[in-house]
């Protein structure tokens, strides 16, 4: 049967670190991981995004505008924040947006600032 190989598949997911953080039963979204090095599945993701939750994202540019982030903060190629890309969605003409997971612009944030005020 097919319980069989869904429990063989989860309990490899368990050995490689990569079940959802949330649930524990569900394999973590490999987009998420590769960004934000965090393990969440789809269904713990959607039921955890919205305004306070704790995979709430925003774009790069609320990101630049409102924490004043730089781009190379914003950058994972520069040691920057990890984000994904997902087609805009006011309008697709202008390519994809880059989310970025809303506690890590904050964490990075209050570095940034807490260093400059120590300084």
């Amino acid at each position: 049967g097919h319980s069989a190989s869904a429990s063989a598949s989860r309990g490899m997911a368990a050995q490689r670190g990569t079940l959802c953080a949330e649930c524990q039963s569900t394999e973590g979204q490999a987009k998420l991981r590769v960004a934000f090095g965090v393990n969440v599945c789809f269904n713990c993701e959607k039921a955890r995004k919205g305004v306070g939750g704790k995979y709430q994202m925003m774009s790069k540019k609320r990101a630049k505008d409102e924490y004043l982030l730089t781009d190379k903060q914003l950058d994972a190629a520069q040691g920057g924040l990890g984000c994904i890309k997902v087609p805009n969605p006011n309008d697709a003409r202008f390519g994809e947006m880059s989310l970025f997971l809303l506690r890590q612009v904050e964490e990075l944030a209050l570095q940034t600032w807490k260093s400059s005020e120590a300084r």
